[in-house]
Formats: C-alpha cells, sequence, structure tokens
C-alpha cells in the first residue's frame, strides 16, 4: 500500500503528513539496501563522515569524520535515521535522505 493511500493518514497531523511526504520524494539512502563492507561517505555543511558498513540490518557502522565530533580513527557507531522534525521526534529509520535540512 502507498503512503498516500495508507489508511491511518487520517489521523495524522497534515503539518507531519507533509513532511512526510516531502521525505519520500527526496533522494535517499537506505542502510538494509547496504552490504557489510560498503563505505558511505557523508557531506555535511561543516563535516566530511565516512562510515564503512559493519551490519545494514542494525545500521552499525565504523565511523570517522575531520569533524570536532568524531575523531579521524574509526570509532563503532551507528546511523539512527533522519529526523523530520529538526528535533528527533520524528525519524526515518536506517535512512539517510539527502539534502533535508531542518
Amino acid at each position: 500500500m502507498s503512503n498516500e493511500l495508507h489508511s491511518g493518514r487520517q489521523y495524522i497531523d497534515p503539518r507531519l503528513l507533509a513532511l512526510i511526504d516531502q521525505s519520500e520524494k527526496e533522494e535517499s539512502l537506505d542502510m538494509r539496501n547496504l552490504r557489510s563492507d560498503d563505505v558511505v561517505s557523508l557531506q555535511t555543511v561543516n563535516t566530511l563522515y565516512v562510515m564503512k558498513v559493519l551490519d545494514p540490518e542494525k545500521g552499525t557502522v565504523m565511523v570517522s569524520s575531520n569533524g570536532s565530533h568524531i575523531s579521524d580513527v574509526p570509532r563503532a557507531g551507528s546511523v539512527m535515521g533522519t529526523t523530520l522534525t529538526g528535533t528527533g521526534t520524528m525519524v526515518k529509520l536506517r535512512t539517510i535522505i539527502l539534502n533535508l535540512r531542518r
């Protein structure tokens, strides 16, 4: 069933529906479509993250960056998903949505 025909849509705030619908149209990377040992480079405004996929289903990675929060030495991490609201209250799990900035 497509997202737009889902029976639960009538119970969701229209502003949230707009965010959900927008996220479905944006280019994205679903971690579950990757394989172990795939490498993903993700450039944000300030930081380049390099992630080696350990377990795509769980979103576990070894991650390094040129930023201040994660060092250039790879460390264990996980990709939880993309926050649609900017506050972490709505997250598209295991997915990185490109060019979505809140």
